[in-house]
């Protein structure tokens, strides 16, 4: 019998949940990007859109601690496809982040917190 007070952090979270909540936070950026250029000054689509692909090549280095055909897979990229998005977003490969990956990941969970929160409690 599992234990009532089961740390959180284990429980698993299924393939169906995560594509919804990725839909979520999809429309959230979405919404934000879109509330952002009416509150403040324009940023346009394309610069937008490159700086959150740069995020996420860097972020899945540092989850893959900096193994390229690692986070090329994780990508859903060629290798050197992801060798030359890198290129273009002057993305080093940094030792120095790799301590950094057990933060993002709880990063992960408290994005996961968000995403189930109603949006009028937002």
């Amino acid at each position: 019998m599992a234990d009532k007070n089961e740390n959180k952090s284990s429980v698993i979270i299924e393939a169906d949940e995560l594509r919804q909540r990725l839909e979520r936070g999809r429309d959230n950026i979405i919404k934000s990007y879109i509330l952002n250029n009416f509150a403040s000054e324009i940023t346009p689509l394309g610069e937008f859109i490159d700086g959150l692909e740069g995020d996420i090549i860097k972020y899945a280095l540092l989850i893959s601690e900096d193994n390229q055909k690692k986070a090329a897979f994780l990508l859903g990229l060629k290798p050197p496809t992801l060798c030359e998005k890198m290129k273009r977003y002057n993305i080093k490969l940094d030792s120095e982040l790799r301590h950094t990956a057990l933060p993002f990941l709880r990063s992960i969970e408290e994005i996961g917190k968000l995403m189930d929160t109603p949006e009028e409690e937002l």
